[in-house]
């Protein structure tokens, strides 16, 4: 069986933005469930010099424990781009993470 979980969310003016998504489901005797997240900020600006020195950051993380039949997966990735429209400067912030998690199903007895 799986499960889609799926979250789009605007803000008012329109500067922010969430998208979510869970899957969650079983198949050939494990369990999966995966995680995304993308967060964008976007704000208007007056000069890109302020900002041209940030670097995009990723973090990754992975764990296996073969006694308790789980593996976990996590992944996040951070940055920032300046783009211009219309004669106007703006700064996109953004933040995309996964998780991922599988383990072993649990058999009632």
């Amino acid at each position: 069986m799986r499960d889609l979980v799926y979250k789009n969310i605007t803000s008012n003016d329109r500067t922010r933005r969430i998208i979510a998504s869970l899957e969650d489901y079983s198949r050939q005797g494990l369990h999966t469930t995966v995680v995304r997240h993308f967060i964008c900020i976007v704000r208007r600006i007056k000069d890109a010099a302020n900002y041209a020195n940030e670097n995009p950051q990723i973090y990754v993380f992975k764990y296996l424990n073969n006694k308790s039949q789980e593996e976990k997966f996590f992944c996040r990735v951070r940055g920032s781009v300046c783009i211009t429209q219309g004669g106007n400067l703006f700064l996109i912030n953004f933040c995309h993470s996964v998780k991922i998690k599988v383990e072993a199903e649990k058999v009632l007895k």
